[in-house]
């Protein structure tokens, strides 16, 4: 948790100084059939709805905060999230490098990680180094077709499993509705999973 306070002062340093001329802010919500998350389900196979707010400056500082509903056996029935990082862009190569707190109130369970994303011609390349589990890398790829797009991925959770995720998404008016399959096999006999979500989120 260090790290992620010591990332808060910084941010907001930044910002009362006035290197940052402009911050938005901007929240999300989401109702989904399944959480899944690197292909293994967070829910019980159960219906999930989760919320968000960041808050990012015009020189690619960002802070935020997610919560969803989470339930799988002895860590509670909710997940909050803390994140923070600087997203931006070298010539066609996007980046985006920051930390994430992950925890469990009143419960047991969380964790913490330090990821880098890339995205390279459309390309998207993840890799987070974990503070108290595995590492995980993953890569993407998204096609445009017709009114939606299709999302590709597969995933690497180092000590756990590999999952892959085909999907495809689609606007309705100010929400974006998605349906995907999801794929996790696991290196432990018996913790294979897999599952078709649908989910709707703005």
């Amino acid at each position: 948790m260090n790290k992620l306070k010591t990332l808060v002062i910084s941010l907001v340093l930044i910002v009362s100084s006035g290197i940052a001329s402009a911050v938005s802010v901007s929240g999300n919500m989401g109702l989904t059939s399944d959480y899944i998350w690197r292909g293994m389900t967070q829910n019980n196979g159960e219906v999930s709805v989760s919320g968000g707010l960041d808050l990012e400056t015009d020189s690619g500082f960002y802070l935020g905060t997610w919560a969803g509903s989470a339930n799988f056996g002895d860590t509670g029935a909710l997940e909050l999230d803390y994140y923070g990082g600087y997203a931006g862009s070298i010539g066609d190569i996007g980046y985006d490098v920051g930390f994430i707190e992950v925890t469990y109130p009143g419960s047991s369970g969380d964790f913490s990680e330090t990821y880098l994303g890339l995205d390279v011609m459309g390309v998207g390349i993840f890799y987070a180094a974990g503070d108290e589990f595995g590492d995980y890398a993953e890569i993407s790829y998204g096609i445009d077709a017709g009114p939606g797009s299709i999302g590709l991925s597969y995933g690497d959770y180092e000590d756990s499993g590999t999952n892959y995720v085909i999907g495809y998404a689609i606007p309705v008016g100010d929400f974006e509705l998605s349906l995907a399959y999801t794929d996790y096999e696991g290196d432990t006999a018996g913790t294979d999973q897999d599952a078709f979500v649908v989910s709707i989120g703005m």
